[in-house]
């Protein structure tokens, strides 16, 4: 068995959304020895987003996909190096950090914008072998299907109006009253395939039978009792940061963070505000403030 190689660099960024993508093209312009690791493909949830409507520049909105496409774009031309790798542990001794993936990598700074992962629906209200959808990228190319997406924010009144140009689509959620902007409030009311059900709670997911793929949804709300049948179900009711993999002490995180060694960038840290222009903000923050410490180290 061949020994794994290690990598090493000046700078690591781990995750290759908005703010992955801008650190790296900053770092790029810089001159720094930097490596960009990503589990999926770039782009991060911009490849979710059905318009992008707040982001600077595009006065007509832009589809996340294809703004997504344009910042990969300007990485490339840089020369960005990408490595498609999940970081299973990162540490920190000796004055540098250890990456470990299918690979390892070595390297004196880090950047950790692995943004956020799914909240997953209660296992408690699945029941048989039901395959629900988390991202609605993996399925934008559906057509001619019935869509349940389950939540009431921002994510899923949008995840609708990605789908509902090719699908119908029933969004369910538990309140009376959605938590996403008013904007994509009105644009899915006046959608003739949008339906919205509000006030009602799921009970039981489950498959219409073992010989078909329908989805069953039981559901309870201020009408009554609902048994409704999809062809997929979109589950959309918040998402957690990405930070499992990290084997460094609270304490020692504060310390490299304050050194300027350890950055967090985009939303792994911003919480609700999931926002492109924010985390784009936050890469190239970290990225000046790495490059810049090394100005300071070695003037010209």
């Amino acid at each position: 068995m061949e020994p794994i190689m290690e990598t090493k660099c000046e700078v690591a960024i781990i995750g290759a959304g908005p703010a992955g993508l801008a650190a790296a093209i900053q770092l790029a312009r810089s001159g720094l020895d930097t490596i960009v690791i990503a589990r999926d493909e770039p782009g991060g949830l911009l490849l979710n987003a059905f318009k992008v409507e707040n982001y600077p520049g595009f006065p007509k909105g832009i589809s996340g996909r294809k703004l997504a496409k344009k910042m990969i774009k300007q990485a490339a031309r840089l020369n960005v190096p990408f490595v498609k790798d999940s970081i299973r542990v990162a540490s920190y001794s000796n004055g540098h950090f250890s990456l470990s993936g299918t690979s390892t990598y070595r390297c004196n700074n880090l950047i950790v914008a692995t943004g956020t992962r799914p909240k997953l629906l209660n296992p408690e209200l699945i029941f048989g072998n039901v395959a629900l959808i988390y991202e609605v990228k993996d399925i934008q190319t559906i057509s001619g299907k019935r869509v349940a997406v389950i939540g009431a924010g921002d994510a899923a009144f949008d995840y609708a109006l990605n789908l509902a140009h090719k699908n119908s689509v029933t969004i369910i959620n538990r309140r009376d009253k959605p938590k996403c902007l008013p904007l994509l409030w009105e644009r899915t009311r006046v959608f003739s395939d949008i339906r919205i059900i509000a006030s009602t709670e799921i009970k039981q997911i489950q498959c219409v039978s073992q010989e078909s793929e329908l989805i069953r949804v039981h559901c309870e709300g201020s009408d009554g009792a609902l048994d409704l049948e999809f062809d997929t179900v979109l589950v959309a009711i918040g998402r957690d940061p990405v930070l499992d993999f990290l084997e460094i002490s609270k304490e020692i995180q504060a310390e490299l963070v304050q050194a300027g060694k350890l950055h967090f960038a985009g939303d792994v840290k911003n919480g609700i505000f999931r926002q492109c222009a924010i985390a784009v903000g936050d890469g190239m923050r970290a990225a000046m403030t790495i490059s810049g410490a090394y100005t300071r180290e070695n003037p010209s």
